[in-house]
């Protein structure tokens, strides 16, 4: 008895040709998706670079740690000494 009234239901759906899942969303499927586009050059902080969204959305593309070149010691006046590095993928 118990089977039968679970399938009840079940069969009523099904009859009824209603939709359970994502066939039922509210999501047009003509509708166009939208593709980020992204920058060439590389926007960077003290730790990471990526390339930006140039669509207006709040999103990156390729974020990863610098790879710090070896030190290139440079004559600075006010840092005699200071040393700069790079990154060899961004260049900062």
């Amino acid at each position: 008895m118990k089977n039968k009234i679970f399938l009840v239901p079940l069969l009523l759906v099904l009859l009824c040709g209603c939709s359970i899942g994502p066939e039922g969303s509210s999501v047009d499927p003509s509708e166009p998706t939208h593709v980020h586009t992204f920058s060439s050059d590389y926007t960077s902080d003290e730790e990471y670079h990526w390339h930006a969204s140039t669509c207006g959305h709040d999103v990156v593309k390729d974020k990863a740690p610098h790879v710090w070149s070896e030190p290139s010691y440079a004559y600075d006046i006010d840092h005699d000494g200071w040393y700069q590095r790079t990154c060899g993928v961004c260049l900062k």
